[in-house]
């Protein structure tokens, strides 16, 4: 197994044997996007048992500004799903990997069941991966909303419903993606109590949740517990300091910086 050390030491031997790599990334830097493509394919040509040139490769393809259309993001996430699995079949244990991987296939691909695949391996793998629990929670938390959009149920909102048919079909449509939403959330926060995220999504969880309990005191307990959630992630959010300056230049001798994770869903619609 290698040693922190080690790996440090084979990648700057790496990015100091490949001239390519340095000028594909520097290309990137400076906005050739094009050319920063066809330099990094050549640096991945040269070091094919490196997942380094891949990664900056596959940053590269999905880079370019904001998408033309919806046809443009899928092109850009199926040519940079080619690299992340040329580069996880080399170091099938890359955790950058599996998190970019994971993004990808929920992101411009809309893969669920194959973001969630690669999420759980990495969790396995990595149980205190950055913000890894919490975008699982949030795939989760978003396919209840869509779940229960297509019972016809709304998002359901602060209210309970009282209709105890229909609190059944939401809990069939909806129940399995919640409690799992909210068990991987809850250890989120426990690896992170710092972090808004899990604090934001949970109290989504929790108000579909209440909506669906069984009584009306369980269903207004869940909902204090939500409001208190959001307060506290609303408040740590706050004391986040703005970014003041502009993005940080890539450097070849190190991966680019992990795919963006998934934003919160959207609130439930009013009832």
């Amino acid at each position: 197994m290698r040693t922190p050390l080690l790996a440090s030491l084979m990648i700057v031997l790496i990015a100091q044997a490949s001239p390519k790599l340095a000028e594909g990334v520097a290309a990137l830097n400076g906005g050739d996007l094009e050319k920063a493509v066809a330099l990094l394919e050549e640096a991945v040509a040269a070091q094919p048992a490196s997942t380094l040139p891949l990664l900056h490769l596959a940053n590269a393809q999905l880079a370019g500004g904001p998408p033309r259309d919806a046809v443009d993001m899928t092109n850009r996430g199926r040519a940079a799903l080619k690299t992340l699995q040329q580069a996880q079949r080399v170091d099938p244990g890359d955790k950058l990997v599996m998190w970019n991987l994971a993004m990808i296939y929920g992101g411009p691909l809309q893969q669920t069941e194959a973001s969630i695949a690669q999420l759980r391996r990495l969790i396995e793998l990595d149980p205190e991966y950055p913000n890894a629990l919490s975008a699982l929670g949030s795939i989760q938390t978003l396919r209840a909303l869509n779940a229960a959009r297509q019972v016809r149920m709304g998002g359901a909102g602060e209210n309970w419903i009282a209709d105890a048919s229909s609190r059944e079909r939401m809990r069939s449509a909806a129940g399995a993606f919640l409690d799992d939403a909210r068990t991987v959330l809850g250890r989120a926060r426990s690896v992170n109590p710092s972090a808004p995220e899990p604090l934001i999504l949970m109290n989504l969880v929790l108000r579909m949740q209440a909506s669906i309990a069984d009584d009306i005191a369980t269903s207004n307990l869940l909902i204090e517990e939500a409001d208190q959630l959001r307060q506290r992630g609303t408040a740590l959010s706050q004391q986040r300091v703005a970014r003041t300056n502009g993005p940080t230049a890539l450097d070849p001798n190190v991966p680019p910086p992990p795919f963006p994770a998934p934003g919160a869903p959207p609130p439930p619609p009013p009832r």
